[in-house]
């Protein structure tokens, strides 16, 4: 009893709410248009609907006349002098999907005691409406509305277009009302009183209110059923159901009434947008539930075909072309609907039982979606029942699917059941034939042990020796470098030497002149009677001796005897720093400075050829590096390039060899270019070989696989480019930061 006087006192409030706007439905005045004499037989032919005493709302479809503009250019005063109208024999007009102007044309006669009338056209989707009220002065006032207007606009607030009409008793009025639409139009007009109009109203936001009621719950319940599962069926599942309560919502208008009142551009467009995302959700959802992958592939490219359909409409949606992606929606939305129902009926046959839930869930949707058309044709009345045959199908059809979708996990539960019993079972016959087979493995195990230990002392011993060879054959390719150094530092210390031994000459020669001319000094200073006569003989000596030049001699000769000693200590600082006998294992090295030392070391062996050092400047720190070991690369890979050049056929002055450095994303690159006789492709894909060589008995140098390997041990790599005939480059890159165990290694030291 609560419950009802409770119902009662909302109802109630609401008319009283929808009543006080009334006054806010004035038409506006116009200027005043006649009917023309022609019109005379069309104003004879309309009869005017005759609204009764008592009588509850009414559709006048049957009375109303219709006139279809298809140039969309015609005004109320054209349409007031037009006979083009045709008379409606439908209660609910059906005027299908059309960019056309359609103008429709009514009398409504008052014979009730209330003047104070209310016109329905119950169908939101409507974008334009212009109600005409024609009085018997010819006087015209209208009223504008519809779904390209933000819904605050609107006097009364709910999603059926409601028109207040004024006709006193026994009065007829006439009324011309314009509709322009990009989707269906479906034109249930109804004619009431307020109070029956908006209890009729009442009732449908009830049952728009279960239905979204329902939808939101089976929406919030299989989402977390998702979240619990993880399956992506309910995934889609959701997504449909929640595209399916939008898209209803939005054609009985009350997405624009709470969701998006205020977004003109979203409403024009969400009944084809809103309508293909819930079929791709259904496409997508039904390939996942039937697994129509395994069980119809054919059907299921089909089904990709439909997916595809429904993108085409939202991309003719959104590019302003209304009504061909609403009609294209449509014929892709039954053929799909069909076709669904197939897939679902040849899955069924190969014994997959979700699909007699699907099947179900899939008839019930169809017949709702028949009886709407039905509706819409006039085949069946318009009514509750048949206006909400598609909201009452859907929620069939949601909850079946709920149904099917729990099946299927009940299904996969047992599968996994029966799957995990038969593993077991498998796994204590693996486990019995593994015990039988323990025995003979451990037999055969302990044989092939044996034989491992065996060829593992035979691989050591074989090791050992390569390691021996390496070894040897490593300090033979230094002995070999060294020879070559040395024989320049060689030519260098002679060369000094020589000069030493000129100044020294000059020094001995100059010292015994000294020595005489001192003896003549003791000689003639006791006879020194007459004083003249004795500094006229000592000059006189002096020019004999030339004494002046002799201390000239002697300065220029400790000079040249300094500075030929300052050169020999030079060499022998380079070749100590160079060499790094002080420093073996990692040290922190100046890479620049030992290529700098490579250069002067080695310039006695060029002969005429060039060397072009460009050292980077970037290196702001020395580098932590195995430098006696990389030193060694750099000698070899400079007398590679010396004899690569005296290979090839060309002056030794021709030849040019470039050393550079460069710093690239943390790493240091070490370049050795070569104007050389370059290899061939041969000699190319054999360079990194261990024993390879091209030098025979005359080898120089470490060869490129010990370089390899020592830039590996730096954790960096080498390249070679080289083309025969034109030269070689060969890049050492070491990475600057990154060798922490050297580090640690160096620190512990």
């Amino acid at each position: 009893m609560k419950i009802l006087l409770i119902k009662n006192a909302i109802f109630y409030w609401y008319i009283f709410t929808l009543l006080t706007c009334k006054t806010m439905f004035a038409l506006a005045p116009s200027d005043v248009y006649t009917w023309n004499d022609q019109n005379s037989d069309l104003k004879n032919q309309i009869q005017p609907f005759e609204y009764l005493e008592n009588k509850e709302s009414t559709i006048i479809g049957k009375y109303i006349w219709i006139l279809q503009d298809k140039s969309r250019k015609l005004t109320i005063k054209e349409i007031l002098a037009s006979s083009q109208f045709n008379k409606s024999n439908s209660d609910v007009p059906n005027l299908g999907v059309s960019s056309s102007n359609f103008w429709l044309l009514f009398s409504i006669k008052n014979q009730s005691s209330n003047s104070n009338l209310l016109l329905e056209l119950a169908q939101p989707t409507i974008d334009q409406i212009e109600l005409y009220n024609i009085s018997k002065n010819g006087r015209l006032t209208y009223y504008k509305t519809g779904e390209d207007q933000t819904f605050n606009k609107r006097n009364y607030k709910h999603p059926s277009y409601l028109f207040n009409l004024n006709i006193p008793k026994d009065s007829t009025e006439t009324y011309v009302m314009k509709v322009v639409g990009s989707e269906q139009i479906i034109l249930p007009l109804t004619l009431g009183q307020p109070k029956a109009i908006h209890e009729s109203i009442y009732h449908k936001n009830l049952l728009s209110g279960v239905f979204a009621g329902i939808i939101l719950i089976m929406f919030i319940y299989n989402l977390f059923i998702y979240f619990t599962t993880r399956d992506e069926s309910y995934l889609y599942y959701v997504v449909y159901i929640i595209l399916l309560g939008l898209t209803q919502m939005t054609i009985n208008g009350y997405t624009h009434q709470y969701l998006w009142p205020n977004n003109i551009w979203f409403i024009k467009y969400s009944i084809p947008l809103l309508s293909s995302l819930g079929g791709i959700a259904a496409m997508l959802f039904i390939k996942k539930i039937l697994l129509t992958k395994q069980y119809v592939p054919i059907l299921n490219r089909i089904i990709d075909v439909s997916i595809g359909v429904f993108c085409i409409s939202i991309l003719l949606s959104i590019s302003n072309r209304q009504i061909v992606s609403f009609q294209l929606m449509q014929i892709n939305t039954s053929l799909s609907s069909l076709l669904v129902l197939h897939v679902g009926y040849k899955v069924l046959k190969k014994g997959y039982r979700p699909a007699k839930f699907f099947m179900l869930a899939w008839s019930f949707l169809l017949v709702g979606a028949i009886v709407f058309i039905l509706k819409d044709f006039g085949i069946i009345p318009y009514n509750t029942l048949t206006n909400y045959s598609m909201q009452f199908a859907s929620i069939a059809e949601v909850a079946l699917l709920s149904f099917a979708l729990a099946d299927r996990i009940k299904i996969l539960k047992e599968e996994k059941e029966v799957a995990q019993a038969q593993e077991l079972k498998q796994r204590i016959e693996k486990e019995t034939i593994l015990k039988d087979q323990a025995k003979n493995l451990k037999l055969k195990i302990d044989i092939a042990t044996e034989e491992l230990k065996t060829k593992n002392h035979k691989l050591n011993l074989a090791y050992r020796q390569v390691e021996a060879a390496k070894a040897e054959l490593i300090q033979k390719e230094k002995i070999a470098a060294l020879g070559q150094m040395a024989a320049g530092m060689s030519h260098e210390f002679n060369n000094n030497n020589t000069n030493i031994k000129l100044a020294l000459g000059v020094i001995e020669l100059n010292t015994s002149y000294y020595k005489k001319y001192i003896d003549f000094l003791h000689n003639i200073l006791p006879m020194a009677k007459n004083i003249d006569k004795q500094l006229t003989d000592l000059k006189k000596y002096e020019k004999e001796i030339q004494y002046e030049s002799i201390a000239k001699d002697l300065n220029g000769s400790f000079k040249r005897a300094n500075n030929a000693l300052g050169k020999i200590a030079v060499s022998t600082k380079k070749l100590q720093d160079f060499s790094k006998i002080d420093s073996k294992g990692w040290v922190s090295t100046d890479i620049n400075k030992d290529l700098r030392n490579l250069h002067d070391l080695w310039r006695s062996n060029l002969g005429a050829i060039k060397i072009k050092l460009d050292l980077t400047s970037n290196f702001k720190q020395h580098i932590l590096l195995n430098a006696q070991a990389l030193n060694d690369c750099f000698k070899s890979l400079l007398q590679n390039s010396i004899e690569a050049i005296k290979e090839k056929d060309i002056p030794e002055d021709e030849g040019l060899i470039t050393i550079k450095t460069s710093l690239i994303n943390g790493h240091a690159v070490i370049s050795f270019s070569d104007n050389g006789i370059g290899m061939s492709n041969e000699v190319e894909q054999k360079a990194f070989d261990f024993y390879f060589t091209t030098k025979g008995a005359l080898r120089n140098g470490l060869n490129l696989s010990i370089v390899q390997s020592t830039v590996a041990a730096h954790d960096g790599h080498i390249e070679l480019k080289t083309k025969p005939g034109e030269g070689t480059t060969i890049r050492l890159i070491i990475p600057i930061i990154g060798n922490k165990k050297h580090e640690k290694k160096s620190n512990a030291r």
